[in-house]
């Protein structure tokens, strides 16, 4: 199994700091959630309003990348538009920083979540899109 192997005819799979997605379901450190059961696969980045600082991005600059991606590529491109975006540094009275940075998965039985490092966030999105993807599969 690949970080987030997948062939047309093979059960999506993956692993991320230390989540283990199968064909059956999404194994985390707080229990088992069968793939039929999950409600809730999401990357969630809290971003508040800040001064000056080392993690400073622009409004234009987040929203004009997650735009762009969107109309090339659709949700994940606005996804991954505005997070490129989030990373051009404007001067400008408007800014923006990220306070936190999350994977939230739930069932009806069981809630997780799990702070992200920054440098891992792309992974992070790819893992989120893989398990929404295995639990569609999964219901069709």
């Amino acid at each position: 199994m690949g970080l987030f192997g997948h062939h047309a005819d093979e059960p999506i799979t993956g692993e991320f700091m230390g989540l283990v997605l199968d064909e059956e379901a999404l194994r985390t450190p707080a229990g088992v959630m069968p793939l039929g059961a999950i409600t809730r696969a999401e990357f969630l980045r809290e971003i508040v309003g800040a001064g000056p600082g080392p993690d400073e991005t622009s409004v234009p600059a987040v929203v004009g990348g997650a735009a762009v991606g969107a109309v090339a590529f659709g949700g994940v491109g606005a996804v991954a538009g505005g997070l490129l975006g989030s990373t051009v540094k404007q001067e400008g009275e408007e800014r923006l920083k990220t306070q936190s940075v999350r994977l939230i998965f739930a069932t009806d039985a069981l809630n997780y979540s799990i702070d992200i490092p920054r440098e891992q966030e792309g992974g992070a999105i790819t893992f989120a899109e893989t398990v929404k993807s295995a639990v569609k599969h999964h219901k069709d």
